[in-house]
């Protein structure tokens, strides 16, 4: 059985919230346009805040995670 692999969770969670910000952005800029983007801007909030969540649980469990790949 192959050993699990070290990463690093903090780019990956900075990663998708800089996909979940550039989201936002498209519509935000959709809405200056009043072209409707129905539910789209809570998603994109919830994504956000699901986020930040995560980087919160990373910064706490990060000993727990790293020993896992050794």
């Amino acid at each position: 059985m192959p050993k699990p692999v070290r990463v690093n969770l903090r780019r990956v969670f900075l990663a998708g919230m800089a996909l979940w910000l550039i989201a936002l952005v498209v519509c935000v800029a959709l809405m200056t346009l009043r072209i409707p983007t129905g539910d789209a801007l809570w998603v994109i909030i919830s994504g956000l805040g699901v986020g930040i969540a995560l980087l919160i649980w990373e910064k706490l469990d990060r000993d727990h995670y790293t020993q896992l790949g050794r």
